[in-house]
């Protein structure tokens, strides 16, 4: 959408500096005078009708296509957006649709984040916290590696949200530095015990 509204501000603009060499060249071509190309005077007079008023209207729709993705944006199902403004003002989107903008910096946030323990050939796009085996210990001194899947959601309310976002900035940060490592020592160091048959 940004392109295109560029295009446009850019086609208006030489159609405004072009305009009157445009009219000059149409105006010639009815007088009768003979040029060397009969399509650059086709399209001099195809182009010759447009008013000043056309050629702001055609600028005007070039600079609201490119103000809109700065003024609006998606908010997409299973997401949370931290915004932040150039004023400072920090907030957060909970819900999806189309939002206002106003020219604020937006982080996406997953609501929900999967912390999974997967083999080497499985696929991890998915997966935003993915994890080697685990080790754990039996009570009679048995090892083994444990695989496990959780997941956490994200706070729902919007201040508990914004404290975390400005906290660890990113979805990776908080994947990375709290929540494998809170993972893997919890199931670490849980003792299992063994049931035996009575």
């Amino acid at each position: 959408m940004t392109t295109l509204g560029v295009i446009f501000i850019v086609i208006g603009i030489l159609l405004f500096l072009f305009l009157p060499y445009l009219k000059k060249l149409s105006s010639n071509m009815d007088s009768g005078v003979q040029t060397k190309s009969t399509i650059i005077h086709r399209f001099a007079g195809l182009l010759s009708g447009m008013t000043q008023k056309g050629i702001s209207i055609i600028t005007t729709f070039g600079v609201i296509l490119v103000l809109v993705p700065y003024l609006f944006f998606w908010a997409e199902p299973g997401y949370q957006y931290f915004v932040v403004y150039p004023t400072g003002t920090k907030s957060a989107v909970m819900t999806e649709g189309i939002k206002w903008r106003g020219f604020a910096k937006i982080i996406p946030w997953q609501k929900y984040i999967d912390v999974k323990v997967v083999d080497d050939d499985e696929d991890v796009k998915e997966i935003e916290g993915a994890m080697k085996l685990i080790p754990i210990r039996f009570i009679d001194q048995v090892t083994a590696k444990t695989k496990l899947s959780t997941r956490f959601q994200l706070p729902t309310d919007e201040q508990s949200f914004i404290d975390l976002a400005i906290e660890f900035r990113s979805l990776q940060n908080l994947v990375q530095t709290t929540l494998i490592p809170t993972v893997r020592e919890v199931v670490s160091n849980t003792k299992l015990t063994k049931n035996l048959p009575k």
